[in-house]
Parts: structure tokens; sequence; C-alpha cells
């Protein structure tokens, strides 16, 4: 049966669904994504329905957010507003857009580099990290393609542009954060770059470019150089294949034990070299290496859990920079953080990979 693994996968997330009982963040943006992506791929309205259910916790009918703090200025509060727009899309309801409305006033006012990248947060001044463009572009660029305010795609393009040129590496690949004022211990002193190139971070910003790209209308004047963008990241994603057809922690370092083969990041590439190649941005080989990378993280890194679904291991749990305790950047901070199994930022990816590849 078509989809099989995807609606097993579903449905496993489904049935932990008090796993993601967060608050308004990034984890309930991304696994609600990941619903609404095997809906429109499946038809099974239990997946719109459990990502409705999830906004409608925050959301109420006056469009104000539950446990949403603006003044934090944290861009992975943006996030879940992408799925928010897909129910305003869905259903029409004036509560949806007020919210979106409410998240676009923080990009209003978030703090930004004196070159005009955003802060990635409130508490880290002058930084921008790839992580934030995912949480922050997308939406800004779908928001705008639903209510015709070009204004904010322009912004986002922008962003992308910024943070692209400042941490990209010899080898296509991107280190994971920049430090326009270069004081943070982790910045180089010269470039302001992170050390090295963390594997989820460089999966966040691919799946932003897909993303972007869905959206953006082709005859935007940024529409080119996003795409141009999006085939670099593309070319340096596929060179660094780990022979075991999988992606490692720290994508700069030659894979070992300790530089594992991690999964979300895994999964971010294969849904990134999918769609990509939907794009006309990728050829063949791409989908090929997709395909056989979902493969190989189906056999190395799923278990059939006690509860009869899929269970995904081998998720670096989190990763930063700066901060207390202090984040070095460095390799071995990188392959000692927790590893984990089932963690959204892992299991949410990976959904919409199977979603994405047609498992």
């Amino acid at each position: 049966m078509k989809f099989e693994k995807t609606i097993w996968a579903g449905e496993g997330t489904l049935a932990r669904e008090q796993e993601y009982d967060y608050h308004w963040c990034y984890e309930r943006g991304i696994i609600t994504k990941a619903w609404v992506d095997v809906f429109e791929k499946t038809g099974d309205k239990r997946f719109f329905d459990a990502a409705k259910a999830n906004v409608d916790k925050y959301v109420t009918e006056a469009g104000e957010i539950l446990t949403y703090e603006p003044e934090k200025q944290n861009l992975d509060m943006i996030c879940m507003g992408r799925t928010a727009l897909r129910m305003y899309k869905a259903t029409g309801e004036a509560k949806y857009e007020k919210a979106c409305r409410r998240l676009i006033e923080q990009i209003k006012t978030q703090p930004k580099t004196p070159e005009g990248g955003f802060w990635h947060k409130a508490i880290y001044p002058q930084q921008m990290w790839l992580d934030g463009i995912y949480m922050a572009c997308p939406f800004l660029v779908e928001f705008a393609a639903a209510f015709g305010e070009m204004e904010w795609a322009d912004l986002a393009v922008g962003q992308m542009k910024l943070i692209f040129e400042k941490t990209r590496l010899e080898s296509g690949l991107h280190a994971h954060a920049w430090d326009s004022a270069c004081e943070q211990r982790w910045a180089d002193p010269g470039t302001g770059r992170s050390p090295h190139v963390w594997g989820r971070a460089m999966g966040w910003f691919v799946m932003a470019h897909a993303d972007v790209l869905m959206s953006l209308p082709k005859n935007h004047p940024g529409y080119d150089g996003i795409a141009a963008q999006m085939k670099s990241l593309l070319a340096a994603v596929m060179a660094a294949r780990g022979s075991d057809r999988l992606w490692h922690q720290v994508m700069d370092r030659p894979e070992s034990e300790e530089n594992y083969a991690e999964s979300s990041c895994s999964a971010m590439f294969i849904y990134g070299l999918c769609e990509g190649a939907r794009l006309g941005l990728a050829g063949r080989e791409a989908l090929e290496m997709a395909g056989e990378s979902m493969d190989a993280l189906w056999e190395k890194n799923v278990v059939t859990a006690a509860d009869g679904y899929p269970e995904l291991t081998r998720i670096c749990k989190v990763a930063g920079l700066g901060g207390t305790p202090y984040r070095s950047g460095t390799y071995e901070y990188y392959v000692t953080e927790t590893v984990c199994s089932g963690d959204t930022k892992g299991t949410a990816p990976f959904l919409m990979a199977c979603a994405c590849a047609e498992v």
C-alpha cells in the first residue's frame, strides 16, 4: 500500500501525542507541520485533526497565543505560525490570521546585526544561527503569499542571502552560526563563524530553502538567488554523505564511532533532496540518494518500540552555542551532547521525509 510506512510512523506520533505537550514552540511547529504534510499526501484526516487540535490549544478565539513570549525575541517561537497559517487557509477562521499577525509584530521589532541579520534570540546578541532561518523565513514567505504582503518575502530572502554569505565554507557546507561582533569565544576572530558544521543546523538550513522556494513566486526578484543557494547546499550535502548512506553529527569531520550517523539531519537532507529534485534544482541522482538514505535510516536507526510503532534512535537531543553553561561549539562538544530516541526534533523531520519520499 502506498504510504504504508509513512502512515505507520505517523500513527506512532499520534499515539504519543502527549509528548508534544510543551508550550507554543518550534517542536510543536515541526510535528504539526509534519502531520499536515502527511494529511496532504494521504488524505488521512486524523493527521489534519491532530494538527488543528494542537494549534487550538494555544490560539484563542481573539487570536491571542497562550504561552507565547514575544518579549524574548526568540525566532524559535515563529515556527508554529506555519501551522496556524495552514489552518487559516483550510478554515478561513479569523483567529488564525490574527495569531499570525501577532508573530509578524515580533518580526517588526526583532533585533538585527549592523548588516541587517536577525538575532537568533534576545539572549544571543549579534548572532545569526542557521536554525533561526528555518524558524522564521518559511513562515514569512508563506504569510506574504497568503496575504499579498510581499515585503515579508523580501525580508526573508535578505536574511537567507546574508547568512549564506557569512557562514559558507570552501566545502560548500555552512558553519552553525555567525557572530557579527566576533565577540563570542566560539567565533573566529576574523570571520565570526562558529568552528564546525553541525548536521542538524545544516539540515534546518536546507529545509528552509526547500520550503521557501515552494512558496516564493518564481518571478520574485530573489527567487533565482535562493534557488542558486539551494543548488549549492544540495551539492555539498551529497558530497558529505557517509559510507553508511547517512549523514553524521559533525559534517566537516570524518565519520567515526563518536561522530555518529545522526538521524534528524539525515531525515532533513532526505527531505531536502526530494524537494530539491521536485523544484528542478537537483536531478535523478538526488532522488536516488534520498531513497538509498531513507532505506538506510529505516534499517540502521529505527526500531519497533513496545507500543508497536517505529521509534527513531540516534537523535542529538540538543546543541547550541554560548549560553550558561557555555557551549563552545568544538568537535568534542557536539559529539558528547546527549543522544536519545523519539525526540520530536528527529521524529518530525523523519515523518516529513517519509511523506516526501513516498515510502
